[in-house]
């Protein structure tokens, strides 16, 4: 069942931009061929890796994964078969896994901000599909806190 409110809907189409423009390459993710040989590529960088339809997350005690298609959050043991959905998943709600993505997300942003300034997002951001713009202001919540923090913009109102 989507969520109403989900940061995870702006966030993956700021990133479907930034494939094509290259800056997720820039920012050091690794484009490799979809592993079932159709759709989109994948990119990975550390612990990290983001598809079309999934983003995950390799941590110690498993792996994190965001199903796009069905706006939702489960925990795997290993990272065999990413990005298609594993049956196998137990689940993890949204709250949880968007805490869990929100300092590579806001790192990411803060990057994002440095490199091209704040102008960048902004006018990316009013082109939103309208199945995300109903999300931005929870996604600018979202990022707002770990920017401010590390002073990419330190006033209290949100560039975006």
């Amino acid at each position: 069942m989507p969520h109403l409110k989900n940061p995870m809907l702006v966030q993956f189409w700021l990133w479907g931009q930034d494939a094509l423009t290259g800056s997720l390459l820039a920012y050091g993710f690794q484009k490799n061929p979809s592993p079932t040989g159709r759709g989109s590529s994948l990119y990975l960088k550390g612990q990290v890796g983001l598809h079309s339809t999934a983003a995950w997350l390799l941590r110690s005690d498993g792996v994190l994964l965001y199903h796009r298609p069905s706006e939702s959050f489960g925990w795997l043991e290993n990272a065999d078969g990413l990005p298609e959905l594993s049956a196998r998943r137990k689940p993890c709600d949204l709250d949880a896994g968007t805490e869990y993505f929100r300092p590579f997300v806001s790192a990411y942003e803060a990057w994002i901000a440095g490199r091209y300034g704040l102008d960048y997002r902004r006018q990316q951001l009013t082109n939103l599909p309208k199945l995300a713009r109903s999300s931005l202001d929870i996604w600018e919540h979202w990022v707002q806190p770990i920017l401010r923090e590390s002073k990419v913009f330190p006033a209290q109102r949100s560039p975006f």
